[in-house]
């Protein structure tokens, strides 16, 4: 099973990488190095001792996702990547949230193309900003829940921090 992490290159990202290859996975990573290094891929080598397929790459680009499952079959994804950069999501907010919205509804919009139903979603940094930020992820997040139909697998969403905004979450 190949498993796409998106993200792969940054703290979680990578050592999650790690698991998965030392838990039997075969992964590929796409990751535009905007908060992360492209030596962890050398270094993800050299402790797990298998190649790790690598993307360098914005997901805001459909070519290039589409490209990703045609080459590599995808079959499920882990989706770690977003900005995460705290005083650039207070001092420009739309472009913060369009980023990460509009990456994620690309990486969305793929899925669905190649029929990938099973993904795992995580959004712990932006829960730490504002409480406007609930808004945005409620909107990614219905939307997720649109794009994978209800008749797939589960839908894995592990949101951190919701106790920040008083949220509780099942």
């Amino acid at each position: 099973m190949k498993i796409l992490l998106t993200g792969g290159c940054g703290y979680i990202g990578s050592h999650t990488c790690c698991e998965l290859i030392n838990s039997g996975f075969d992964v590929v990573i796409v990751d535009n190095l905007e908060n992360s290094e492209k030596d962890v891929i050398e270094k993800i080598r050299r402790i797990t001792g298998k190649d790790v397929t690598f993307y360098e790459a914005n997901l805001i680009n459909k070519d290039l996702l589409r490209n990703v499952f045609i080459e590599n079959d995808i079959s499920a994804v882990i989706h770690f990547a977003g900005s995460k950069n705290s005083s650039k999501s207070i001092d420009s907010p739309l472009i913060f949230y369009r980023n990460n919205l509009d990456s994620t509804l690309s990486l969305l919009e793929v899925m669905k193309e190649f029929d990938c139903k099973k993904i795992i979603f995580s959004c712990c940094n932006i829960f730490r900003q504002t409480k406007s930020a609930f808004f945005a992820i409620f909107f990614m997040l219905c939307i997720l829940v649109f794009l994978i139909s209800t008749k797939s697998p589960p839908v894995y969403i592990q949101p951190f921090y919701p106790s920040l905004l008083g949220l509780l979450f099942p």
